[in-house]
C-alpha cells in the first residue's frame, strides 16, 4: 500500500488471536479501513496495547506518522469475530514520514 507524500491514510492496530496466541498487531489501512497493509509491527508478549510512544515508533519504522497526536486520537471499537473471539481494535489518520523526519542513520523505513 503506498501513499503519495501530502496525503493520509489510517493505522489500524488490533488485537489478534493465532493458534491460540494472542497479539497487538499494527498494520497501514485503506483510509476507508477496507484493507490492511501487509507490513505490520507485532507485539506477541503483551497483554495490554502498546503505549502511544511503542505506537509512534512502530509507526514510523514503517514510514508514516500519526497527523494528530495525543490518546484521543485513536478511535477505539471492540466486537467478536467469526469464532467467537473478542475483538479489541483502534484507528487513527497517518502520513508517510517528510524528509526531515526520516532516521538520523539514513536507514529507509519499511513503506508497503
Amino acid at each position: 500500500m503506498t501513499v503519495a507524500d501530502g496525503q493520509t491514510t489510517h493505522a489500524a492496530l488490533g488485537w489478534r488471536v493465532e493458534g491460540g496466541i494472542g497479539e497487538w498487531v499494527l498494520h497501514l489501512a485503506r483510509p476507508d479501513l477496507s484493507g490492511l497493509s501487509l507490513l505490520s509491527v507485532a507485539w506477541p508478549d503483551q497483554s495490554g496495547p502498546p503505549s502511544l510512544m511503542q505506537r509512534y515508533d512502530a509507526l514510523a519504522s514503517l514510514g508514516y506518522a500519526v497527523v494528530r497526536g495525543g490518546p484521543e486520537a485513536w478511535t477505539w471499537t471492540e466486537g467478536v469475530d467469526e469464532q467467537g473471539n473478542v475483538m479489541l481494535a483502534a484507528y487513527t489518520e497517518v502520513r508517510p514520514l517528510g524528509v526531515e523526519e526520516l532516521p538520523a542513520d539514513g536507514a529507509e523505513p519499511a513503506r508497503g
